[in-house]
């Protein structure tokens, strides 16, 4: 009785000092069979413990003599005690999520996120999540083979279920080729074996419960604003996770566009951190270290950062923090002079520039990948259109005659920049390349995989918004527009680009001829040129400058 007393006393020792996750992991875990097991242990380690007294009054106990020489019934409790605890150690070691509990998973999910225990929720987590995307896909060889044999979705295509019947059988899969050659008849064959199959299996029906279990945490918790908030500051990395086992939920895009923008809402958060530590270029590319594994994920493949529309959250984003803005200017930081603590620190804290930065990395990504789609550069525009409605020069320590006087010209420098790398990427590219390829001078949006081109467009409407601003100062208007005459110079130098040249040179004089106010801005296009002239004609070739002239008179 003595080690019966001290077994349920270690136990319940090493149960207060387990953490609740842990607690919790194993709830999720333990099984009938479990329970089973170690219901029979205790009551063989009972009728141990009083194995003499039993047997004086239950004539069909045998006698110890007849037991196995040198095991009584008191080393028959060690052995039992043992055996048992190392099966129940070894299934809970290597026991998963089952649909049998994802009812109570689900309970035990819900009762930590409305008590804000999210530590413990996000360990429960991390360890049941493949298993928790496998019940909510309904994943399982029974439930696949029951969709495969529903009439309603057998149309006589044979592969997909005779695949699966092989994998089941650890058989390898049919080869397309060899399915393609089935005659007539063992098709017709297979659907009339199917049609029986498909009855049998009705025989059985199936429990949609854990499957609608799944879809409730999925569903309700996974979107839930204040899991997302905390989800976004204490476990990011689980984010990534969620986004890679929920290929198949219908709840992916919202989730990743929710989540993303909580990583954005928290200027210290791991989006931040990753991109102010992702600055290393080579050869115009930026280096993805492995440690940044939030843009590793989206970008080491950028065909995941198309699928997923990464750049919408960070785009609308940066579009509504400068609507905010507008609304409240008196918080307006970036109107402020730019001094070295915003160069070295806050820069890296604010979403306009850390956004700016992120379309930089994922636009030159996909040139190199040789992406044929923009990636949504055409997100600069608003932006840019944003920052000069916000601009202002009234901050006493602002001196009007610098380049780039405050933060807003700062920011702007730097988008002008990034879209001049990504237009000037042509000469670093073969020209037969898919992503470089202009197939018209036309100034339209019917080459959306030009990203160079894309570009140019959305280059020349940031200028058109640039020097159409009232508040701007006359010196960043002429430096930003410098820059763009700059880089119509630079692709006629070498003589292979100008198709190009000729595109940015009408998109600069004619992108906006719509407007009412087309006459003025032209007016101020050449009042910059001619500034500029003089220099130009010692730099550049002189029929290219006389060239862009004709264009801008």
């Amino acid at each position: 009785m003595d080690l019966l007393l001290t077994v349920l006393t270690l136990i319940a020792a090493v149960l207060a000092v387990t953490p609740r996750e842990r607690q919790l992991d194993i709830r999720v875990r333990i099984r009938k069979f479990d329970w089973l097991s170690a219901t029979i242990a205790a009551v063989a380690v009972v009728i141990l413990e009083f194995y003499e007294l039993l047997k004086a009054h239950v004539t069909w106990f045998p006698a110890t003599d007849c037991w196995p020489k040198g095991l009584t019934p008191k080393n028959a409790i060690y052995l039992i005690i043992l055996m048992v605890s190392l099966i129940l150690a070894a299934r809970l070691r290597f026991a998963k999520l089952t649909r049998s509990k994802m009812s109570t998973f689900r309970d035990l999910v819900e009762e930590l996120y409305w008590n804000g225990n999210y530590g413990e929720l996000f360990a429960l987590l991390q360890t049941h999540l493949s298993n928790l995307f496998k019940i909510y896909d309904s994943d399982f060889f029974f439930l696949r083979l029951r969709d495969k044999l529903n009439p309603l979705n057998f149309r006589g295509h044979t592969a997909s279920l005779i695949n699966e019947l092989a994998r089941a059988a650890g058989m390898p899969p049919m080869q397309t080729t060899t399915s393609r050659r089935l005659n007539d008849w063992k098709r017709r064959l297979l659907q009339i074996v199917s049609a029986i199959a498909w009855r049998i299996v009705r025989l059985f029906p199936v429990n949609q419960e854990p499957e609608e279990s799944a879809h409730d945490v999925v569903r309700g918790i996974f979107l839930a604003p204040k899991f997302l908030s905390a989800l976004a500051q204490t476990r990011p990395y689980l984010g990534l996770d969620i986004i890679k086992r929920s290929k198949r939920s219908f709840e992916r895009a919202d989730f990743v566009e929710l989540f993303v923008r909580e990583l954005l809402k928290d200027t210290h958060s791991v989006f931040y951190r990753e991109v102010q530590n992702n600055q290393n270029v080579s050869n115009g590319r930026y280096h993805l270290p492995e440690s940044n594994r939030l843009l590793c994920f989206f970008l080491n493949d950028v065909n995941v950062a198309k699928e997923l529309n990464i750049y919408k959250p960070i785009g609308d984003y940066m579009i509504s923090d400068l609507d905010s803005l507008t609304r409240n200017p008196t918080v307006d930081t970036y109107n402020r002079t730019v001094d070295r603590n915003f160069e070295d620190v806050e820069s890296w804290h604010s979403p306009l520039f850390v956004g700016v930065q992120f379309f930089d990395i994922m636009v030159k990504e996909a040139l190199f990948q040789k992406m044929h789609w923009h990636m949504w550069l055409y997100y600069m525009p608003p932006v840019v259109e944003g920052i000069v409605r916000n601009y202002r020069l009234d901050d006493p320590l602002v001196e009007p005659q610098n380049e780039f006087p405050t933060r807003y010209g700062v920011i702007l420098y730097r988008a002008f920049s990034n879209m001049r790398d990504w237009i000037l990427a042509v000469e670093d590219f073969p020209a037969g390349q898919q992503n470089v390829v202009l197939k018209s001078t036309a100034i339209s949006y019917s080459e959306n995989g030009n990203i160079p081109k894309s570009s140019i467009m959305a280059i020349t409407d940031c200028l058109y918004y640039v020097l159409q601003a009232q508040h701007v100062g006359e010196r960043t208007k002429h430096s930003l527009a410098d820059l763009v005459f700059n880089i119509y110079f630079d692709l006629r130098a070498s003589g292979k680009f100008d198709a190009y040249a000729q595109v940015l040179a009408t998109a600069v004089t004619q992108r906006k001829s719509y407007k009412q106010d087309q006459l003025e801005y032209r007016s101020l296009l050449l009042r910059v040129f001619n500034t500029e002239k003089t220099e130009y004609l010692i730099k550049r070739s002189t029929s290219h400058v006389v060239d862009l002239e004709a264009l801008l008179v």
